[in-house]
């Protein structure tokens, strides 16, 4: 593997990690929550990571978090 490849392997793991992190730290606090109190605090988390979803897929992620329940990021 390549200095290149190795680079890009690194900053996948770690923006995977602070994803994992970020979400559980969602997780903890809005649990039980309004799928509304959490739009916002999940948009501005995901932005930490470059990471933006559709106001669908946003609310999707949401109702997950709210409810407790895995939720899956598609990649196109």
């Amino acid at each position: 593997m390549d200095i290149f490849e190795d680079a890009i392997r690194k900053l996948y793991e770690e923006t995977n990690e602070r994803i994992k992190y970020l979400d559980g730290a969602l997780r903890e606090k809005y649990h039980g929550r309004p799928v509304d109190e959490i739009r916002e605090p999940a948009r501005t988390a995901l932005a930490q990571v470059a990471m933006t979803l559709s106001d669908e897929e946003l609310t999707a992620y949401c109702h997950a978090i709210s409810a407790s329940q895995a939720f899956e990021v598609r990649h196109s």
